[in-house]
């Protein structure tokens, strides 16, 4: 396969159709199985986040709901009554935890593994 083509996903039925003129069937079933296996990959990242979130304090889901409705760090200090410094900080230790969670769940999924992010959450927190 041309490294054009190889190191590029196709994000269009178009690009499919550029691959199968100039590769062949075989290279164009083996790049729609790839998007196909991505895909599913990222669904269900996705779909186990929410398990993940839920394992972070109350005060944290919170405050990152606040963020993702665009809310400034004053504006969530406000609404959960704490200081500006305490959302920062809380905050960047929600999205710390999330993002050793991502990484641990990365790794489970290669192995073909399920991630139980409270068992996850017990082991890093000793």
């Amino acid at each position: 396969m041309h490294s054009y083509l190889k190191n590029r996903k196709p994000d269009t039925a178009r690009s499919f159709i550029n691959i199968y003129e100039v590769e062949g069937e075989y290279e164009a079933t083996t790049v729609v199985h790839q998007a196909a296996q991505e895909n599913a990959t990222e669904t269900a990242r996705w779909i186990a986040l929410p398990e993940a979130i839920a394992q972070l304090p109350e005060l944290e889901q919170w405050m990152l709901r606040l963020q993702l409705q665009n809310k400034s760090y004053e504006e969530i200090a406000e609404i959960c009554e704490v200081t500006v410094s305490s959302v920062r900080n809380r905050l960047s230790r929600a999205k710390q935890k999330l993002r050793v969670w991502a990484a641990a769940w990365e790794e489970a999924n290669a192995e073909g593994l399920d991630l139980d992010f409270s068992e996850f959450n017990r082991k890093s927190e000793k």
